[in-house]
């Protein structure tokens, strides 16, 4: 449907709880729509994607693919020699706090700009609509808005009896990580989950020795068989150890001595255990939506332990709003931020409605899988009976071999089609900016198109891009650089 108006049918004050992705784009977007908005934050701007989760860990990801390159030799085949690379943490930390540092100066700026009115104060939703604040002097100040957004986000969860040993020095979780003011040699990863992938490719990357260990017999468990495969190759190619139907056994033992980590792991396989020495223990089990004190001021909370809200992300309160990690759904910031400007429109009185079918997901590893819309058993579970997939390899596009070392390039763009209709219903890829490549079959969710209008759109050479018209082409059993005999 087109865009509505700039301007809301009745300007309304409103106070938006958090300022995460979620959080600011709707401040934003109502300011934007005429409305008086008042952002409450007890931390900083940015929330934890910008904070601890999102930035911070694609810098530091960055970071430890370049210097991958360079230790491990692989810049050679390009003629790139280095006599001896190193890393100096210190310096790549100060880096990755400056960019924290001058995003969250940009929202500040967007936000003043926009007339938001920003207070740094924890807030608590009690009955009748009414906020209470806590500033960090002790004073305390009432609001009574007309409508309140929910936007308080998640934090990373504890299991049971590890809270007295989550020291964050031997025993840490994602976001103490971030702040670590020394790599380790060695880490295990508890939960491998897509966090504790990423993060275990990211330490692999820098150096470190990584074991994850996860209960599940698989991971990437929603993904096609062939991304997994590409996937698990490259995490043994890394050296990282995966310890798959495996559980830690009694609680972990920290050494002063020697600075270290006892772990004791069960193959539930073989009901075997085997003892593990680290330097470090990362729990990457999942995270916990910021919903204390909801119930009380007469917020339904679902059985699942998340805000329970309409196709309009309202809560069981009228003029209460939730977004982002405390509704269900993926726990995404662009989720978040599409849900933060979806309850804007509807504050202004638009009638928007959720639609997630072109929600994309990305794993930030090397290479990038990203994936969008559905695969190919979820689509016949929704009435596509005659859905198909087609894949093409990623080597067979020229651009592939000027970005890699190997001779064969690693990787591979899937297309899911309705055989009826033609109508693309999702996608998936395996490569280097998978993350940006998976725009376009988005886009092609979105709008309904078919693999035909992918295949007749030009792409650009050589591009990694080309690799959706081959595909698409493949639908077809037309494309020109794949045999389909």
């Amino acid at each position: 449907m087109p865009k509505p108006s700039s301007t809301a049918i009745a300007a309304k004050t409103v106070v938006v709880i958090g300022a995460g992705p979620g959080g600011y784009a709707c401040a934003i977007r109502l300011a934007q729509q005429g409305h008086t908005v008042t952002l409450i934050e007890k931390e900083n701007l940015g929330g934890t994607c910008l904070n601890w989760g999102c930035i911070p860990s694609k810098a530091f990801i960055h970071v430890g693919e370049f210097y991958h390159q360079l230790l491990s030799g692989e810049s050679e085949a390009f003629g790139v020699s280095v006599s001896q690379a190193t890393l100096d943490w210190q310096k790549t930390v100060a880096w990755k706090d400056a960019i924290l540092t001058r995003l969250r100066g940009g929202i500040q700026h967007l936000l003043t700009k926009h007339k938001v009115t920003i207070i740094k104060a924890t807030a608590v939703l009690e009955a009748n609509k009414t906020i209470q604040l806590t500033h960090a002097d002790g004073k305390t100040q009432t609001l009574q808005p007309q409508a309140i957004v929910l936007a308080m986000g998640s934090r990373p969860s504890i299991l049971p009896n590890y809270a007295d040993i989550l020291d964050g020095q031997f025993i840490l979780n994602s976001n103490q990580l971030m702040m670590l003011p020394s790599l380790p040699k060695s880490m295990a990863i508890l939960g491998g989950g897509i966090i504790g992938l990423e993060l275990g490719c990211m330490l692999a990357h820098l150096g470190v020795d990584v074991t994850i260990i996860e209960f599940q017999p698989t991971v990437l468990t929603h993904w096609h068989t062939e991304t997994v495969k590409v996937f698990l190759q490259q995490l043994k190619s890394l050296g990282v150890k995966l310890l798959l139907e495996t559980t830690i056994e009694g609680l972990p033992v920290i050494n002063q001595v020697d600075n270290t980590v006892s772990i004791t792991v069960k193959d539930k396989k073989s009901n075997q255990t085997t003892g593990l020495s680290v330097e470090k223990l990362l729990l990457c089990t999942g995270r916990k939506p910021n919903i204390e004190g909801l119930a009380e001021a007469g917020i339904s909370i679902s059985p699942s332990g998340k805000v329970a809200v309409n196709h309009q992300l309202q809560t069981t309160v009228a003029g209460v709003y939730a977004i982002g990690d405390l509704i269900e759904g993926p726990q995404l910031a662009h989720k978040a931020t599409k849900e933060g400007l979806l309850v804007a429109d509807v504050i202004s009185g638009f009638p928007e409605l959720k639609d997630w079918r072109a929600l994309p997901s990305v794993v930030y590893t090397a290479p990038e899988l990203a994936q969008v819309g559905l695969n190919e058993t979820q689509a016949k579970v929704a009435g596509y009976g005659q859905a198909t997939t087609i894949l093409f390899p990623l080597g067979a596009l020229g651009r592939s071999h000027t970005l890699s070392s190997s001779a064969s390039p690693k990787g591979h763009f899937i297309l899911v089609v309705d055989a009826v209709t033609d109508v693309v219903l999702g996608g998936e890829v395996v490569a280097l900016n998978a993350g940006e490549l998976i725009a376009e079959i988005a886009l092609a969710v979105e709008c309904g198109l078919t693999a035909t209008d992918l295949a007749l759109t030009v792409h650009a050479h050589p591009t990694l891009s080309e690799g959706w018209m081959e595909v698409a082409e493949a639908v077809h059993k037309q494309a020109v650089h794949l045999f389909q005999g």
